[in-house]
């Protein structure tokens, strides 16, 4: 058996093809790491969106908390009120029951204004407010 020749056809071809070939594999390795590197940089924008998103969630969260007891606390006005009216037999007095009062003060820059209901009689039987142990 005789061995190529160094300057032979056949040698030159495997060194081409060779050089192809690790060419081609140089080129899937940059073409691959030049993927990799864009998919990161996207993934870390995506991240990036999705953190902001996230605090406006939670700031938004913190707001419906808000708002939920403005809600109640206005709910709970008119339920005093009703429930003032029903168990207590409370009232606003008419107009012409009601006696505004003005005092002046010399610490104060505005005059102190009072409106002041006269004693009324209690209303279906029950007790006055002094007799159940409540100071007027």
């Amino acid at each position: 058996m005789k061995k190529p020749a160094a300057n032979s056809p056949s040698s030159f071809r495997i060194a081409l093809i060779d050089a192809i070939l690790v060419s081609v594999l140089v080129a899937g390795v940059i073409g691959s790491a030049l993927s990799v590197a864009f998919q990161v940089n996207a993934t870390r924008d995506e991240f990036k969106v999705l953190q902001k998103s996230k605090q406006i969630r939670d700031q938004l969260d913190v707001e419906w908390g808000r708002l939920l007891i403005e809600q109640q606390t206005f709910g709970a006005t008119s339920q005093i009120g009703s429930r003032a009216v029903i168990y207590l037999h409370m009232f606003s007095p008419p107009a012409n029951q009601v006696m505004t009062l003005e005092i002046p003060n010399k610490h104060l820059t505005a005059t102190s204004q009072f409106s002041v209901a006269p004693e009324l009689p209690p209303i279906d039987g029950a007790m006055p407010a002094t007799s159940q142990g409540v100071e007027p």
